[in-house]
């Protein structure tokens, strides 16, 4: 069985894009259920989407790391299987992603 922690995302304090480069992110994937892994997929398309626009809209991601959860706010550009590209050519493991929600 597993178990899972609720957490408030919005209470987590966003870190700056431009800081992602100093964190230590957990290397395995985090998510068991295919469910959840597929919401994570959707959810990431919609941020592409979202980030897309003329709008240039802002998702709230949160990933795992070593030392625990953190969230950033910040465009999409692209994903894949391995990982998330962020504006400004940031690029993160997927499989740390715990959560994509919107601004």
């Amino acid at each position: 069985m597993s178990h899972y922690e609720l957490i408030n995302v919005q209470s987590l304090t966003p870190i700056a894009v431009s800081d992602l480069s100093n964190i230590s992110f957990v290397e395995n994937e985090i998510l068991s259920q295919i469910e959840d892994k597929r919401v994570r997929l959707t959810n990431l398309s919609k941020a592409l989407s979202f980030g897309s626009s003329s709008l240039k809209g802002k998702t709230s991601l949160v990933f795992d790391t070593l030392t625990g959860q953190i969230r950033t706010e910040a465009v999409v550009v692209a994903f894949d299987n391995n990982f998330v590209w962020l504006d400004g050519n940031i690029k993160l493991p997927i499989l740390a992603l715990r959560s994509v929600d919107f601004v």
